[in-house]
C-alpha cells in the first residue's frame, strides 16, 4: 500500500467479536477429512454499502472446485435467507456429501 501511495481509512485493527452461545460447541468434523471430496461450506456476512444501507450476503462455496456454488442477498440475517440460498444451490447442483456451516451468531 505504501508503494502505491494509498492508506487505510480505519485507525484501528479489526477485532473479531466473541460469540456467546447457550449450547455446547460441536467439533469441526470437516477439518479431519483427508479428502475434500464433495464439501460445501456456507457463510453469511454483513455488507456495509454506505449511507446507512447494507444487507447480508449468504454464500455457499464448493471446497472441491474452489468456487462459489451460489449466493443470495437479503436485508436481514434470517434463517429464511440461508435456507433459500441452500434451496437454490440444491436446485442447480448435485447434492454434496458434506454441508458445513459455522454456528454463527
Amino acid at each position: 500500500m505504501k508503494q502505491a501511495g494509498i492508506r487505510s481509512l480505519m485507525n484501528r485493527r479489526y477485532k473479531k467479536p466473541s460469540t456467546q452461545v447457550e449450547f455446547a460447541q460441536r467439533p469441526n468434523l470437516i477439518k479431519s477429512l483427508h479428502s475434500r471430496a464433495s464439501v460445501w461450506r456456507a457463510d453469511i456476512t454483513y455488507l456495509d454499502l454506505g449511507a446507512g444501507h447494507g444487507g447480508y450476503l449468504s454464500t455457499i462455496l464448493d471446497e472441491t472446485h474452489n468456487r462459489v456454488v451460489t449466493h443470495n442477498y437479503g436485508q436481514s440475517m434470517t434463517a429464511d435467507l440461508v435456507v433459500n440460498t441452500l434451496k437454490i444451490a440444491l436446485k442447480n447442483h448435485e447434492v454434496p456429501k458434506f454441508y458445513h456451516s459455522d454456528m454463527g451468531s
